[in-house]
């Protein structure tokens, strides 16, 4: 995953929450297709059990936070089981089940 498309994907994501959010059938399908192709990208090309390999890289640290908001906003993911699969890896890593959202102070389901 290109960090730039993590990055913007996660401001897409955010200013949807902070304009009080969105219909999840409209945000479905305003997700942007850059951020489909690069999550079908880590689907051709994944190396487990990390995006790329056997140890965590900056593509992990932006997968996971991406695919938590996601989750959180209601979008399908079902078309991306590995990524599901790098995601359930990680959240299994101490510094990735520490930094979980739900372990954060300022945390609201």
């Amino acid at each position: 995953m290109h960090e730039a498309g993590a990055t913007a994907a996660f401001h897409i994501f955010d200013e949807k929450v902070r304009a009080g959010g969105a219909a999840m059938t409209t945000l479905n399908s305003r997700t942007p297709p850059w951020s489909q192709e690069n999550l079908a990208e880590l689907e051709n090309g994944w190396r487990g059990p990390w995006c790329f390999g056997s140890q965590p890289t900056l593509a992990d640290v932006c997968l996971v936070p991406q695919v938590a908001n996601a989750l959180r906003m209601g979008c399908d993911l079902s078309a991306y089981p590995k990524a599901m699969a790098v995601v359930a890896h990680a959240n299994t890593h101490p510094a990735f089940a520490a930094a979980a959202p739900a372990r954060q102070p300022d945390y609201k389901a």
